[in-house]
């Protein structure tokens, strides 16, 4: 009698230091993910190279303009939030200076004039008696979206009730586009490397 209480007790010992072994091992693999994304975010704060990880929610509840203009974005296309795998965004500026001499003096006085918008800004300068100089700034903004999508591997029945028993495959489909007014995307080719 007394021997079965002591193999008893020391199963529900062995058992509860079992469950606490196993919590505290998942614990721990969560504080280890958690700290490898975060030293990879914050290491891509330095070197813009890397490749930020985020989680859905952390997508979410960020406060920076980037990420906000992407989920904008995946908002106006109508993509759910959990298909979303993979979001790029890229900011661009195209600067070009000239400067024009004229043989035969065209000003009387010196003018400068400066037109343009969010996007693009061309400032003209007349300096007396021949010479002309533009600066012009073009500002780009590029929000590529890769998400998950479930198509038909074969072309799609007529009947609704065939379709929804016909077999279906996840493809990954990407969605670029130019923010600037003034810019269009003419072609693009994303390439996923098979390992």
């Amino acid at each position: 009698m007394i021997k079965n209480r002591i193999i008893i007790a020391l199963a529900v010992i062995v058992l509860i230091c079992g469950t606490l072994l196993h919590f505290s091992y998942n614990h721990s693999k969560a504080l280890d993910k958690s700290l490898k994304i975060t030293t990879n975010n914050l290491k891509a704060e330095v070197n813009k190279n890397i490749i930020y990880q985020y989680t859905l929610n952390d997508l979410k509840s960020s406060k920076d303009s980037e990420d906000i203009k992407v989920l904008e974005m995946a908002r106006q296309l109508k993509i759910q939030p959990k298909k979303i795998v993979e979001t790029v965004y890229i900011e661009s500026e195209f600067v070009k200076k000239d400067t024009v001499n004229t043989i035969d003096s065209v000003f009387i006085k010196d003018y400068n004039a400066k037109i343009g918008d969010d996007w693009y800004s061309l400032e003209l300068q007349f300096k007396a008696p021949d010479q002309i100089s533009t600066d012009l700034k073009v500002k780009n903004e590029i929000v590529a979206i890769t998400y998950d999508r479930k198509e038909t591997v074969k072309p799609p029945y007529k009947l609704f009730l065939w379709r929804w028993l016909q077999k279906k495959q996840t493809v990954q489909v990407i969605e670029v586009k130019e923010l600037n007014p003034y810019s269009t995307v003419k072609d693009f080719k994303f390439i996923k490397v098979l390992k």
